[in-house]
């Protein structure tokens, strides 16, 4: 099949332009996997051009917190390399769709994400202004952005009834347990205190955060106390040292606290002074 003259023509013009042929018709694409959420067509685009970020997929699938889209990213596993809509494209390359928040995102209260679950996890609270006991499921949870200072736990002398207990032995075989009882121990700590008219100790310091104008912080148990301290590196986190109380008490004299050093979870006076750190779960 003979070239007709004219398309040799342009060839040569193109040629003479600095233009070479190969790469002036070559195009690249780049394809989206929402994974689960609503479908964005490829984009063809020319080799070595960029592309516009396309409008964000939805989803209906999950819960609301787990709707939230990230962003796209090169990688479908970690979702660790977010794609640079900058970068110009020279192979065909699929994006990958996150969902939900990754330990280590900003959380809805201004906070750190430090641990995430997605078959969610109940946490036992109260709601109301009458504090009507429910549970319900949570996904994450978020780290306040910073200390609120030190405080002692209160209460000295008296083993609340209905704040989570453990003694030395128990807690040594407790180290993986679920995080659901810091906003219960939370409740009830802050309403034995308030009777017996104890002020600015750890729980009601905790329960009293505002982070975001969101005011569901509380106090975390042991197990959501051990999660933070394994993510104590995480930025926005970066906690170094010092130790933080729990909500969970281990007599009428003792609560816990952990060692944000080398993690170790002790008995401590419920008089001595610890640092607090609030959290929520959502």
């Amino acid at each position: 099949m003979k070239m007709k003259p004219g398309l040799i023509v342009l060839i040569a013009l193109i040629a003479l332009m600095g233009f070479p042929f190969a790469a002036w018709a070559q195009t690249r694409t780049v394809s989206f996997d929402s994974n689960g959420g609503s479908a964005v067509a490829p984009i063809r685009v020319e080799n070595g051009r960029t592309i516009a970020r396309p409008p964000d997929p939805t989803t209906t699938a999950g819960e609301a917190t787990l709707n939230r889209f990230r962003g796209w990213y090169t990688d479908n596993d970690e979702f660790e390399n977010t794609f640079d809509f900058n970068s110009p494209i020279t192979a065909n390359i699929t994006l990958y769709a996150d969902w939900g928040y990754r330990p280590g995102d900003r959380g809805p209260g201004t906070g750190i994400i430090f641990w995430r679950n997605d078959m969610g996890f109940p946490i036992e609270g109260y709601t109301g202004a009458a504090g009507s006991f429910r549970t319900y499921t949570a996904y994450y949870l978020e780290a306040a952005p910073s200390n609120s200072g030190s405080a002692r736990w209160g209460a000295n002398g008296t083993q609340i009834r209905g704040v989570t207990t453990l003694t030395a032995e128990q807690l040594s075989m407790a180290s993986g347990g679920f995080p659901g009882f810091g906003r219960k121990d939370t409740h009830a700590i802050v309403a034995f205190l308030a009777a017996n008219n104890e002020t600015r100790m750890a729980a009601q310091v905790a329960a009293a955060a505002t982070f975001g104008g969101l005011n569901d912080w509380f106090l975390p148990d042991i197990h959501a106390l051990n999660f933070l301290y394994y993510q104590k590196n995480l930025p926005g986190i970066n906690i170094r040292s010092g130790t933080f109380w729990s909500s969970t008490q281990s007599s009428n004299a003792n609560a816990v606290s952990q060692s944000f050093s080398n993690g170790s979870q002790r008995d401590n006076k419920k008089t001595t002074n610890n640092t607090v750190r609030a959290i929520r779960a959502f």
